[in-house]
Formats: C-alpha cells, sequence, structure tokens
C-alpha cells in the first residue's frame, strides 16, 4: 500500500459505513465499501479512501483487544484496589480510548501503558512490579524537552534489527518466496543511514525511493529467517507549538478589518498566497466533482447553481447529487462545512435510491 493512498484521508466515508464502523459493524462496513469498488460506483479518488478504509478495519480488531473485564484485571495486577468506579473514571475523562466491536465496548491494546505515560501514580505502581514502560520516565522526558528547548534539536542514534519468517505450517520447500523489510532513507530527521547485517541474497532499494526496502526472492531449501540490521542519527527539532498557535491566531485577527460593525476578511490576500482548506484542499477529486456535475454545461449561471435534475442525472458519475459548483475551485474548496453537509446528503440520497431499486425490483 502506497503512501499516496494516504493522501485521500481527508475524503468523508460514505455515512453507511460510518455508522457501521462507529456500532462496531466491521464486516458490514466493510462489504459496502467492497460492494463500492467491486461495482465501480465511486470516484476514481474515493478508490483510494476506501482502500485505505478497509487496511484500517481489518487492523482494529487487534487495536483493541480487551473487553472490560480484561480491562479491569490488567489493571490490578498493578493496583489491586483499582474498583470500577475508577475505571469508569478514567473512561469520563477520556483517558482509556475505547470502541464498540461487534456491539461490545472494546479497549485499547496500549491503554495501560498511556496511563503510565501520562499519570506518575500508574507509573509508579507498575515500577514496584518492575514493570517498565518506554516513555513513561518523567524525568528523561522533562531533561529531552530542556536539551530541545536550548539547542533547538535533539539526536539520538538508533540500532534496528528484524527478522522476518514463515510460520512452519506455512512453509514449503521449493516454493518461491519473496520477502521485504523496510529500510530508512535520509530525511530531515534521519541521517548517517548505516548496513549493518543482512541475510545473503538481499537487494538494496534505491536511496530516493518513496519507500526504501531491501528485498529477497528465493526458493526456500529450508526455513530460515530473511534478517536485517541497521543503525540511524534520528534528529527532532525542537518546535514552539503553542508560540505558532498564538501568531496564526494573531495573524488572523490582523486580517479581519472591522468597518462600520461588520467584519471583513482578507480574502484576496489569502487567494494571492495560495492558502487552501486543510480539510478539502484543492485535488483531482475536487476537480472530478467539477467535471462531471458540470459536464455539457456553458452557462456560468448554470454552472454555479446545478438544479436537482441535472446533478440526478449525473449522480452516477459525478456521486453527489446537488453541490453548488463555484468556478473559482480555490473558494469552493474553503466551503468545508457547505461541503460536508452536501457530501453526506449525497450517501444518504444514494443509499435512499439503492433501496427504492432494490424495492422496485422485488415488485418486478
Amino acid at each position: 500500500m502506497g503512501k499516496s493512498i494516504f493522501e485521500s484521508m481527508y475524503l468523508p466515508l460514505p455515512s453507511p459505513v460510518q455508522q457501521m464502523k462507529e456500532r462496531g459493524n466491521l464486516a458490514g462496513a466493510e462489504a459496502y465499501l467492497q460492494h463500492l469498488l467491486e461495482t465501480g460506483e465511486c470516484l476514481p479518488e474515493e478508490r483510494w479512501r476506501f482502500r485505505a478504509e478497509l487496511e484500517i478495519l481489518r487492523r482494529l480488531p487487534a487495536e483493541y483487544p480487551y473487553t472490560r473485564a480484561e480491562a479491569l484485571e490488567l489493571v490490578r495486577r498493578y493496583v489491586p484496589n483499582f474498583s470500577e468506579a475508577d475505571f469508569d473514571s478514567l473512561l469520563m475523562k477520556g483517558k482509556i480510548f475505547w470502541r464498540y466491536l461487534d456491539g461490545e465496548a472494546r479497549f485499547f491494546g496500549r491503554f495501560f501503558d498511556s496511563l503510565c505515560k501520562t499519570d506518575s501514580f500508574f507509573a509508579e505502581a507498575a515500577a514496584k512490579q518492575r514493570h517498565r514502560i518506554p516513555g513513561s520516565e518523567r524525568r528523561l522526558l522533562e531533561e529531552s524537552a530542556e536539551k530541545m528547548r536550548a539547542q533547538g534539536e535533539l539526536s539520538v542514534r538508533i540500532t534496528v534489527r528484524a527478522e522476518l519468517e514463515l510460520e512452519g505450517a506455512v512453509f514449503r520447500e521449493g516454493a518461491l518466496v519473496r520477502a521485504y523489510l523496510p529500510l530508512p532513507r535520509v530525511t530531515e530527521e534521519q541521517s548517517d543511514i548505516a548496513l549493518e547485517e543482512m541475510s545473503a541474497g538481499g537487494q538494496l532499494g534505491a536511496e530516493s525511493a518513496a519507500q526504501r526496502v531491501v528485498f529477497w526472492e528465493e526458493r526456500l531449501g529450508e526455513n530460515h529467517p530473511f534478517l536485517l540490521s541497521y543503525r540511524f542519527l534520528h534528529t527532532e527539532c525542537y518546535r514552539d507549538v503553542y508560540g505558532l498557535a498564538e501568531r496564526m491566531q494573531a495573524e488572523g485577527r490582523a486580517e479581519k478589518q472591522s468597518e462600520n460593525g461588520t467584519t471583513k476578511y482578507g480574502a484576496e490576500k489569502r487567494a494571492e498566497s495560495g492558502y487552501d482548506s486543510a480539510l478539502f484542499p484543492p485535488s483531482a477529486y475536487l476537480r472530478s466533482l467539477a467535471a462531471a456535475l458540470t459536464e455539457g454545461v456553458t452557462d456560468p449561471l448554470s454552472r454555479q447553481s446545478a438544479s436537482m435534475t441535472s446533478s440526478q442525472r449525473r449522480c452516477a458519475t459525478a456521486s453527489c447529487p446537488l453541490i453548488f459548483v463555484w468556478t473559482g475551485w480555490r473558494s469552493a474548496a474553503r466551503w468545508t462545512a457547505s461541503a460536508t453537509a452536501a457530501f453526506r446528503r449525497f450517501y444518504s440520497y444514494r443509499s435512499a435510491r439503492r433501496s427504492e431499486s432494490r424495492r422496485a425490483g422485488r415488485a418486478a
């Protein structure tokens, strides 16, 4: 799954899929998306979004493995007198992540590690049982943060060793096997990458590759692991996010000019700077919608206020029953609230149309 597939994550899911996901009906959500992909009832950009969501749905159960009883038992290993009321209190404060899976509340697999990192009470309780959570040492975190503020950055040298081996049940002597293990590329944060050990026959990916890997292709005479060991220098630069937020707010206030009780926004200035909404940036997806909705329409007024009739006629390809089309798509991209509502109306409309079609088919 390529990196570019996640560039479509800002696109909304069909409302039935979102509802099934929130209720824990992952199988239903997966089947719905598979149907859209197989029948082609989605735009090209939506295909990328739906494929990414299928992978998310596949991984969710492993990320939330604990039932309530199992989660309580885990905490009580370190805090014996931990009550259900204490557990509920943490839930109400949002300190324990959970979600529904098949109608049952399931809890995040690393919720106790998170508690240890954010609450010294749990970190100390775990330490008494010789259970050390990486990243839970407050003193080390504070010292690292202070160094970053003083020096502007902090560097650490990291060594990684990875092994990949077939399970015995799937091994077949003489079968052709291809194996891949990730290898970092030089970036702003990563440098001085050095290979320390690699199984024979490994082929290094190009340093300029978007996702660099080591690749093996071999007919296995015996089952053996594919090994890769490397080290690199990781550097994190200090970024004053609170100061940045304050500066952005100050700049936003400066752009607003109050005239006779009304507020005037610097739209021209934003257009000159190329500002676009983070939720709906101008993309191939929006351009596809614009082209589909305005296909064959030349009159500017008609293009700006697409009627329900014309949008229904085009909804099979446009994936939207009613969206007002602006000729300037940079402006359209900023109307995130309107666009979101339009998408939700579309998916509800599409579901209703399918239900009508099924009823008509049964009646026939």
